[in-house]
């Protein structure tokens, strides 16, 4: 149901961008569902930039590699921990000031929690803790609500990929693959109406076998891996008036970026 009303609508400026934006900065994007509402009431989601267009991004084991490089890791970067006691309590103080969650009891003595990884040596050093290792969704291990959401893909969180972002100007050939992989950016982001009869792809009412980008795509993704408010993969985002920077907390998929910093157009792929 509307929770607004959208009988009148006022036109509106952005201020030009005052640079591009680069792996590793904290992008402000309207959430991607949400395009068709006004501007003023748009989600706005607020995540780290991980790829830029024409990257070849991969997770492994939650380590994010752009073109077959480690991406440096944020500092309060969280993820999921099993932690090993000695079965004597640790102080809730602790986890209090070392903004540790316990997401599950295992067992009497065997935790999962979330853990920033700057906190993680002071964790280890309490004598009541016997190991700490991190919790990863094993490679192959299929997690529907990761993008691309479907089994052809066995993607998780944790290992995902190769995914090459789009670049304005690239070509794709359009197979079962790439279909699944960037229909949504084609037909959603890029204003296209496509249809598949059989094998053959149809884009605006024509045959194809190939589709050339339109708009940029990045990648975004957030701190704190496995604990935030829809904090799953998704598709991407694309070059609309839509982007600002911050340096606030974050999120992850495909979607339109908004800017402070702002620019004119740009596209996302968040997690």
């Amino acid at each position: 149901m509307k929770t607004y009303w959208d009988g009148v609508k006022l036109p509106y400026l952005r201020l030009p961008g005052l640079s591009e934006i680069k792996k590793g900065d904290v992008v402000v994007f309207n959430k991607p569902e949400e395009v068709d509402k006004p501007i003023d009431v748009r989600t706005l989601l607020i995540k780290r930039c991980q790829a830029t267009p024409g990257d070849k991004l991969t997770i492994v084991n939650g380590q994010v590699f752009t073109n077959g490089k480690p991406n440096p890791n944020a500092e309060k970067a969280q993820t999921s921990y099993e932690v090993i006691t000695d079965g004597r309590d640790i102080n809730p103080d602790i986890f209090h000031d070392l903004h540790i969650e316990i997401r599950q009891q295992m067992d009497a003595n065997v935790f999962e929690m979330i853990i920033p990884q700057e906190n993680l040596a002071t964790l280890k050093s309490y004598s009541n803790v016997k190991s700490i290792k991190p919790v990863y969704q094993p490679k192959g291990e299929f997690d529907l609500q990761v993008f691309p959401h479907n089994e052809r893909f066995k993607w998780n969180e944790d290992n995902f990929g190769p995914l090459v972002l789009p670049k304005k100007g690239m070509t794709i050939a359009l197979n079962d693959s790439t279909m699944i992989l960037y229909k949504r950016a084609i037909e959603f982001y890029e204003n296209n109406k496509i249809e598949q009869k059989g094998n053959a792809v149809f884009i605006n009412g024509k045959p194809a076998s190939s589709y050339t980008f339109k708009q940029n795509y990045y990648w975004m993704m957030g701190d704190n891996r496995h604990n935030f408010p829809g904090s799953v993969f998704k598709p991407t985002v694309s070059e609309l008036p839509d982007f600002a920077r911050s340096p606030l907390e974050l999120l992850q998929a495909w979607i339109p970026l908004v800017a402070a910093r702002i620019k004119a157009k740009k596209i996302i792929f968040f997690m």
